[in-house]
């Protein structure tokens, strides 16, 4: 066989394998060639013999796992796999594997604001783990961390325990996806370039753990938080670790509290969750992993011409804040201003003042997007508002429109607990004009 068949049989079993998979495939190629070419005594033959055996040793080790590798195009937007979304699409191919578990962190799409990454994370059997992650980075001499939104596969809020004792987790493909900010909530400048770092935290438990199973944890909490703290407290004094639906959550809470009531500890806990962790005991730390690398794109999808805008709606202005519009994700935000110092009672009884907005893209009238204004709890009588400021109304969607031109923002009024009750007021309405 030659080299091109197996190539063609590769192709034909596997499909078209990912870049690191055929960058590695290359790679033996190339070294074997600048090893064997000044060898007079091995021939044509022997060398492509060699070639094919490693070529077949690494599809054995690792082809069948990468083809298997989670990316974030497993999942597109509702724009698709467009050629904006794939020129910002990262790969990454950072691959760990420990003695308690395997991790890679794949690839990546970003879009100056909002990050997805897709990974696998496999513990290795028999083995127990908790695993903590932060994701941090620099920009023109400022710090911004990764706050995160949405998870798949584990749970990268709070940190996971692996295996998770429930099944729900034994699937490879994990992913997260968040917002990166900095300490005034603002995203990094456009066009400048991001310094990423990924830190992994692995601990091992050193205790006996116990996976609370679903029905014992639904009668603890039936009677109430304070009986599922006992218990939790209970095994922790007796040195057992205890695992809910893969959350070490209720663990460390109860052991906090345990400690403040034993005065062993003072004060609350403060540090990172993994410092907060080792605190409470139970655990070794058994592996820090970093992952480091840098993004740059030049785009812009802010709209500045539009920030300061000001909209006439009768008893109050619409002021806009923010227009963000990527390939991702639209984010506008916009706040009330009133003529007058209004009480609370006098914004209750505002005819004109809608609990709800829609705002539709590119001069569609039938799909839209909604969002609820804050003042929704105003209206409510659940919570009141120190300045008319306080109220302001934000839209937060993933659009499937590309090359977004126009925005209508239409009232909805006599919103209920169902969408399809509104009653969109486009009388009311008002478009932004976009530039390019």
């Amino acid at each position: 066989m030659t080299e091109r068949e197996l190539r063609e049989k590769l192709q034909s079993a596997y499909g078209t394998m990912p870049d690191a998979t055929r960058a590695a495939f290359e790679h033996s190629l190339t070294h074997h060639r600048v090893e064997t070419r000044n060898s007079a005594r091995m021939s044509r033959r022997m060398r492509t013999i060699v070639t094919l055996a490693l070529m077949l040793m690494m599809l054995t080790a690792f082809g069948v796992a990468a083809a298997k590798l989670a990316s974030v195009t497993d999942y597109p937007p509702p724009s698709g796999l467009t050629p904006e979304y794939m020129s910002h699409l990262v790969a990454l191919n950072e691959a760990y594997d420990g003695d308690l578990l395997t991790l890679s962190v794949n690839d990546l799409v970003f879009d100056g604001t909002t990050v997805e990454v897709a990974m696998n994370v496999q513990p290795k059997a028999g083995k127990r783990v908790f695993m903590d992650m932060e994701v941090t980075a620099e920009c023109a001499g400022r710090a911004y961390t990764l706050e995160i939104e949405g998870c798949g596969g584990g749970d990268f809020m709070s940190g996971m325990f692996l295996p998770d004792g429930t099944g729900s987790w034994s699937d490879s493909p994990f992913g997260f996806d968040g917002v990166l900010w900095d300490d005034d909530m603002q995203s990094p400048p456009e066009g400048v370039p991001i310094a990423w770092t990924m830190t992994f935290e692995l601990l091992q438990p050193v205790w006996k753990v116990e996976y609370l199973p679903d029905a014992q944890y639904q009668a603890l909490l039936a009677g109430g938080a304070d009986t599922l703290e006992a218990y939790v407290q209970n095994n922790w004094r007796k040195q057992i670790i205890t695992v809910t639906y893969g959350s070490l959550v209720e663990y460390q809470y109860a052991a906090e509290a345990a400690m403040l009531a034993d005065g062993t500890i003072t004060e609350p806990l403060s540090g990172s969750r993994t410092e907060q962790l080792l605190s409470c005991g139970g655990f070794r730390r058994a592996d820090t992993i970093i992952v480091q690398f840098t993004t740059d794109f030049a785009d812009e999808y802010a709209h500045p011409e539009l920030v300061g805008k000001r909209i006439d709606m009768g008893d109050y202005d619409l002021v806009i804040d923010n227009v963000n519009l990527s390939f991702m994700r639209a984010n506008i935000t916009m706040h009330y201003e009133f003529s007058a110092a209004y009480t609370e009672d006098e914004i209750r009884q505002m005819t004109n003042l809608p609990n709800a907005w829609r705002v539709y893209v590119n001069g569609q009238t039938e799909a839209g997007y909604d969002a609820y204004a804050n003042f929704q709890q105003v209206t409510n009588g659940a919570y009141g508002v120190d300045t008319p400021e306080q109220l302001t109304v934000g839209f937060d969607f993933y659009p499937a429109e590309t090359d977004i031109t126009r925005l209508t923002f239409v009232p909805i009024r006599n919103m209920g607990e169902k969408w399809d009750a509104c009653h969109p007021d486009a009388e009311k309405g008002f478009t932004l004009e976009l530039q390019e």
